[in-house]
């Protein structure tokens, strides 16, 4: 793998529009247009909207970028000139589209589309017999954009999409708080770590890579999670490889600098800033020891989850409560209402229980609990119960897996009984 170095990020500064022409396949660059469409745009940067087209005489480059997160493809098989130029993203996409209105699927595949920017400024489209003239935007709006960064990890790209994707399923957006908006990626040796939390639920899980230890991997960095679980979906090839910049000097409040990652995946990648310096210490939060466990059926706990949240809808209990009970010999998922709640009985399922002596009832957001088991994709789940009706409950595969730190694991923290 490429050798690591702490030095300052190097980028490259696009400069001036260049002359350019291409010659492409239509359905290829209208595929690039929305992976690099992924970038989230900022209407306060100069240059928003805009995508970047640089001729590399036997392909062609398109960048999306922010100053924060790019995303770069390759088209291979483009005839173009060296030159750049940077056209208005949405309105290329819709014009691929327009002109070939009519046209049938067939006729699509191997279409040859024609971009002329000999004259940077007035850029022409050809397709389909049509001209069509392209908006220009003004190259000193689009920001820098990093080298490639060295390699710190290469893994199996359908493991880590489906890794990340459960772990994703435990974070949720929130502006205010962009380290619980993530996912951690932290390097280990042979491994890389991946966990999600919002605070009310945390999942982790180990994914097995070639890895490079560096002192600046150190403390992992966070991705931001909907940006990531939208790239992933547009990868093709095997094989991931994980790149790394961090500075070694601390910034003017003496904090450690957000770490610079990318993931690159055949002709496609993606680079950005950690949303966070930091990240939690959830290691210490991560229940090791249980009060027993229950071994059920997945699906009829999600099927009985789901019809409780009904219920509470029905009732416009919104999010309202599910009571989780688990006793010696059975599980129980019941909604929770505020009126005459006494009244309500839902059936049970018999499940595996080991070490739980009395029943013990959980409350929870109906909605965590449907995504927490939806992470899992086994016929069984297992329930680690850790302390009291205020203590998390830990999900796994298997009840062993508790103490596996290489496991999916998922934690839910129980609701506050108001009545108790």
């Amino acid at each position: 793998m490429t050798a690591y170095s702490a030095e300052a990020a190097p980028v490259i500064t696009p400069g001036p529009a260049e002359p350019l022409s291409l010659s492409t396949d239509r359905g290829a660059l209208a595929e690039a247009l929305v992976t690099t469409g992924l970038v989230p745009i900022d209407r306060s940067w100069s240059g928003w909207g805009g995508v970047l087209l640089e001729g590399r005489g036997d392909h062609l480059i398109v960048t999306g970028a922010n100053g924060d997160t790019t995303i770069q493809v390759r088209v291979p098989d483009a005839d173009t000139m060296h030159g750049r130029v940077l056209l208005n993203r949405v309105e290329l996409t819709k014009l691929l589209t327009a002109l070939v209105k009519g046209h049938r699927k067939k006729d699509l595949a191997g279409m040859r589309v024609t971009i002329d920017a000999t004259d940077p400024d007035r850029p022409v489209l050809e397709l389909a017999g049509y001209a069509v003239p392209l908006t220009a935007v003004p190259m000193d709006g689009f920001p820098p954009v990093p080298r490639e960064l060295a390699t710190v990890a290469q893994l199996d790209r359908d493991l880590f999409a489906s890794q990340a994707t459960r772990v994703l399923r435990a974070v949720r957006n929130d502006a205010a708080l962009p380290m619980l908006s993530g996912l951690h990626l932290e390097v280990l040796d042979g491994a890389i770590n991946l966990a999600g939390t919002d605070r009310f639920r945390l999942a982790t899980t180990r994914v097995p890579a070639i890895t490079v230890l560096t002192d600046t991997t150190r403390g992992g960095a966070v991705v931001q999670g909907d940006l990531l679980a939208k790239f992933l979906k547009r990868l093709t090839a095997d094989r991931i490889k994980v790149g790394w910049h961090a500075s070694t000097a601390a910034s003017e409040s003496g904090h450690r600098q957000p770490p610079i990652v990318s993931f690159s995946c055949g002709d496609t990648t993606l680079i950005t800033t950690s949303t966070s310096p930091e990240y939690i210490d959830y290691q210490h939060v991560l229940p090791t020891e249980s009060r027993g466990n229950t071994v059920i059926d997945r699906e009829w706990m999600l099927r009985e989850t789901q019809r409780a949240a009904a219920v509470l809808t029905a009732k416009k209990e919104i999010p309202g409560r599910v009571a989780v009970l688990l006793d010696p010999l059975a599980v129980r998922i019941t909604p929770v209402l505020g009126d005459r709640g006494d009244q309500v009985s839902a059936p049970g399922r018999v499940a595996i229980v080991t070490g739980i002596s009395e029943p013990t009832e959980f409350l929870f957001n109906p909605e965590y609990v449907v995504d927490a088991l939806q992470s899992f994709g086994e016929e069984m789940v297992t329930l680690h119960p850790t302390g009291n009706t205020e203590r998390p409950l830990v999900l796994t595969d298997t009840p062993p897996e508790l103490l596996d730190p290489t496991a999916f694991r998922h934690l839910l923290m129980p609701l506050r009984d108001p009545a108790a």
